[in-house]
């Protein structure tokens, strides 16, 4: 039975069995309590009811919620239950409208009863019982035909107190009911899915099997986060782990991946599609996302997401450009860049730099790796140093790309990686110069001798 009221051991029981002897309500409702829990008495809960039904004859509201619970929980009898939870709830005893709300929801008094469900969670919220607003939210993202519409601001505004409370499942339902706003036409935005992410990464992490399945999904779709099939896979062994669900793996990502399951983009481009053809009012270019076989065109699916500020199709988009049009894909890769992916700088900078997979271009890297420096991405401005200060450069340059490892030095971990790079960098030069002067004083002093 849920524990509502003050708990058993407030009065002792010596004194409680006196004073309820006596007539007193309060005592009689701390004896029922003692008799319920079976503390310093043999558990008895038709005892206990009994101690609770005199006090709830004298006007204890306590004991009318205890009651209450008594005949929902125990004894299946909702007629008697919802009769002595109203008596507590017309005082506005908080806990009582709860559980009347939990009885009209689930129709355990008869049929549903929708209207006074919702009345009666948003009355427990008003007196401060934050779980009230579960039920609430509850109904306003199913809605109920002549009662009440889908309204997702609501539940969304609902699931934000008891997210605050610490529920779990509050925020498994919080990043669900964003998710499904960002489904309704022209409600996209990166920046609300990635939020959703977020609650659910939380309810993952705090153990909830359903939202570390759609953790997994997430990351297999670049849904508010990056994707990423590696922490997908995780994420779905996490989640059967918790026997949410009994497919297995391999069953799962083929219902998204052609072929032998590598290919990132198909999962994705199914998303994007969704997200180009409900957001009609932001998209510019328009285009056709299929052809005349009704194959998907990628490249117009992926704009269309881009223009709606999907940040994976920015930096699809921006990955396909880096050879044909560099100019364009830094526009793409800078909305990614400046939504706070600083790293995307330094790996397209390293690609410039390197020229492993597109044609070398120092000067470009070095343009991403400032422009992500300026952001404060440590890696950057550790690449844009040791850049700075490799053979062949100028003084001047040199010595910013010092001053930036030096930066490095002082922000970084001396465990770190990090760390060490910037450290033996600055060591190397320090030595070289050190070696120079050496060697330039023995010269003038050879040079001086002779004269002698």
């Amino acid at each position: 039975m849920e524990k509502k009221g003050d708990s058993a051991g407030k009065m002792p029981l010596d004194i409680a069995r006196e004073q309820a002897k006596q007539g007193d309500a309060e005592a009689m409702y701390q004896l029922g309590r003692y008799y319920l829990e079976g503390k310093g008495v043999e558990q008895n809960k038709e005892i206990a009811s009994d101690w609770w039904l005199r006090a709830a004859m004298k006007g204890y509201i306590p004991a009318c919620h205890e009651l209450g619970l008594y005949y929902f929980f125990l004894k299946n009898d909702a007629e008697n239950a919802i009769k002595w939870l109203n008596k507590s709830a017309s005082a506005n005893y908080a806990p009582s409208y709860l559980i009347l709300s939990n009885i009209y929801i689930s129709g355990w008094d008869g049929e549903p009863d929708i209207k006074k469900a919702l009345e009666f969670s948003l009355k427990a919220v008003e007196l401060g019982e934050w779980r009230g607003a579960i039920d609430a939210a509850k109904i306003y993202l199913t809605g109920e035909e002549g009662v009440v519409d889908v309204d997702y601001d609501k539940a969304i505004e609902l699931l934000q107190i008891p997210v605050d409370n610490g529920d779990i499942y509050s925020c498994f339902a919080l990043g669900y009911a964003l998710n499904a706003k960002c489904e309704m036409v022209n409600s996209y935005s990166w920046e609300m899915v990635e939020k959703a992410f977020g609650y659910m990464m939380k309810a993952a992490m705090d153990g909830y099997p359903e939202a570390m399945f759609r953790v997994a999904y997430s990351y297999m779709e670049g849904r508010g986060v990056i994707w990423d099939m590696d922490k997908a896979r995780e994420w779905f062994d996490k989640s059967l782990a918790k026997e949410y669900r009994v497919d297995d793996i391999n069953d799962i990502i083929s219902k998204y991946y052609s072929g032998d399951g590598s290919n990132m983009l198909y999962p994705s481009l199914v998303y994007w599609h969704q997200i180009s053809k409900n957001n009609p009012d932001k998209i510019t270019e328009k285009e056709p996302y299929t052809d005349e076989e009704g194959y998907m065109n990628q490249s117009a699916v992926a704009r269309g997401a881009a223009q709606c500020g999907d940040i994976n199709a920015n930096a699809y988009l921006g990955y396909a450009l880096m050879d044909s049009d560099p100019d364009k894909a830094w526009d793409y890769f800078d909305v990614v860049i400046r939504h706070g992916y600083t790293n995307f700088a330094e790996i397209v900078g390293k690609e410039y730099y390197t020229g492993k997979n597109v044609k070398q271009d120092l000067a470009r890297a070095a343009r991403y790796f400032a422009y992500g420096s300026e952001l404060g991405d440590i890696q950057c401005t550790l690449s844009l140093g040791m850049m700075l200060t490799s053979d062949g450069v100028s003084k001047d340059m040199e010595e910013k790309g010092k001053l930036l490892l030096q930066s490095v030095c002082e922000a970084a971990d001396e465990d770190s990686e990090t760390y060490r790079y910037a450290k033996t960098q600055l060591d190397r030069l320090e030595q070289r110069d050190n070696s120079t002067i050496s060697k330039l004083s023995k010269g003038l002093k050879s040079m001086f001798g002779k004269n002698k």
